[in-house]
């Protein structure tokens, strides 16, 4: 499961990731995966929190990029709908002005 998580954490999804992004996720995972040790120390459930702590951490994580990817695309969307709007009626003028 920290695997997956880290996938996306890392910022390594869809094949293209960065370097300095795949460090600062790894050390940042790290940080997090060490603080949850230090806050459930010796309890007898610390196992089960710990695991359910990182797939609440892996479930928002994929919800978040989700949501960018989505917001991206719609981005882009608008932006080639605008230009092609801009297109036709550059064609749309040109048509009326010739004779």
């Amino acid at each position: 499961m920290r695997g997956i998580g880290g996938c996306f954490f890392l910022g390594v999804g869809g094949g293209a990731g960065r370097l300095w992004m795949i460090a600062v996720g790894a050390i940042a995972m790290q940080e997090l995966q060490t603080g949850i040790n230090m806050v459930l120390g010796s309890w007898s459930g610390s196992a089960f929190a710990s695991n359910f702590v990182w797939g609440v951490l892996l479930i928002a994580v994929l919800g978040f990029s989700t949501w960018l990817s989505h917001r991206k695309r719609d981005h882009r969307t608008k932006e080639v709908e605008e230009a092609l709007d801009a297109e036709s009626s550059f064609y749309d003028h040109l048509s009326k002005s010739e004779p």
